[in-house]
């Protein structure tokens, strides 16, 4: 019979624990989309904290369901964060003739002259208005966990389908919550009726 020292004692519970560990967060994070999809019928909108992998950062995602699926890719982001958006570059921004508008986010999209129409000066100023606004289309494979929706299958889960508003931090307000849901939920709407109207939708 093999003699076990103190040593390899310590080193077996400690391998224990870890992979005890590893797998309750596993556990933990199969069994959380049925909260937020709860979250998301009695709502209408997710919130939930995330850790980016880039840079360890802790973050905000407030995501929900466009009112119609679209052909079309549209992102609001703060100029601040831009280096951190992989799709576009800086010159890639649709310009719309608001100064201030202009100077503090950068709008990202395939089709920029449907841009003023979805941000119509109303809209440019709650935006403004906002601590930190930064919204986008997306679809389940780019803006949610593999196990996500797992009755969506192949090529519909890259289908346009979502809209979430991101904060970058992890703390805000339920005041400024409200605000920004509000103002994703009214952005998202204008999107699916500037795509209806231009017959942007998946056939």
């Amino acid at each position: 019979m093999l003699a076990i020292t103190g040593t390899q004692v310590v080193d077996i519970i400690a391998v224990a624990a870890f992979v005890a560990a590893g797998l309750y967060a596993w556990r933990l994070r199969r069994g959380d989309f049925p909260r937020k999809l709860k979250q998301l019928e009695e709502r209408g909108y997710v919130v939930e904290k995330r850790v980016q992998r880039q840079n360890d950062r802790k973050v905000t995602l407030i995501w929900g369901r466009l009112p119609q699926a679209v052909n079309l890719r549209f992102q609001i982001v703060e100029s601040k964060l831009l280096d951190q958006s992989r799709r576009f570059a800086e010159s890639d921004a649709v310009q719309l003739g608001d100064s201030e508008f202009d100077e503090r986010f950068a709008v990202l999209m395939d089709l920029p002259q449907f841009a003023p129409a979805i941000l119509d000066e109303p809209m440019r100023q709650r935006l403004l208005g906002l601590e930190e606004a930064n919204f986008t289309t997306g679809s389940i494979a780019s803006l949610l966990e593999d196990d996500s929706f797992p009755e969506v299958q192949g090529g519909e889960r890259g289908v346009l389908q979502l809209w979430a508003m991101h904060l970058d931090r992890e703390k805000a307000s339920n005041a400024e919550l409200r605000s920004v849901v509000e103002l994703g939920r009214t952005l998202a709407k204008k999107v699916a009726e500037v795509a209806k109207a231009d017959g942007l939708t998946p056939q």
